[in-house]
């Protein structure tokens, strides 16, 4: 009996939560020593952003939009070869990354003579995503959650695999004819299956 409560003892004070920042958003991680040179992590990131923004050119004034939404979960495994802060991990990602953009005249347009409203003149949307819902992630690291100080810095640096980004574009109007550009860029985006994933963060250990 005492010795089951000692053990269970020791598996608590290595429990660690930590929160952190970086190229996937703001997040959450949980870690849980499997012994002195294993840590299981688990995690979350989200990260929403909306700008508008207006330009104005040639006596036109267009309206941009832009969101940009991610959301990840992690199931990752952390190896301390030297069972000190430099860390090897591998895991993956289960996560929904999607960037949008719109542009629309908002006021008229007058050429040579002939005035444009920019209902006429029409919208342009482009919505960059990727699809596989499952990403490998490899990396390396600083930091050990579970064993050593209470509290420690942690910093993150690897890829993921991606695949390859779905890129479409939606037009009305007059410049509907622009979203035909939509075949290229998907072209130039068959390269882009590697995303890099940087983060710096602070941890607890539970006692």
């Amino acid at each position: 009996m005492i010795a089951v409560f000692a053990i269970g003892q020791v598996q608590a004070q290595g429990l660690a939560i930590a929160v952190k920042a970086g190229t996937m958003g703001p997040g959450v991680d949980i870690a849980y020593p499997l012994g002195d040179k294993l840590v299981l992590r688990a995690g979350g990131s989200f990260l929403n952003l909306s700008r508008t923004h207006t330009e104005v050119a040639d006596d036109i004034t267009v309206q941009f939009d832009a969101d940009v939404s991610l959301g990840s979960f992690s199931g990752l495994i952390d190896f301390h070869p030297f069972e000190g802060s430099f860390r090897l991990t591998a895991g993956a990602y289960m996560d929904n990354r999607e960037a949008t953009a719109n542009g629309k005249p908002i006021t008229e347009y007058d050429l040579d003579g002939k005035i444009f409203q920019p209902e006429r003149l029409g919208s342009l949307t482009a919505t960059l995503k990727y699809d596989q819902a499952v990403s490998p992630y490899l990396g390396i690291g600083f930091g050990d959650m579970t064993h050593g100080r209470r509290l420690g810095f942690l910093f993150d640096m690897g890829v993921i695999y991606t695949g390859e980004p779905t890129f479409e574009m939606d037009g009305t109007g007059m410049i509907a004819q622009t979203a035909a550009w939509a075949e290229t860029m998907q072209e130039g985006l068959k390269t882009f299956t590697w995303m890099p994933v940087v983060s710096l963060g602070l941890s607890i250990r539970l006692q």
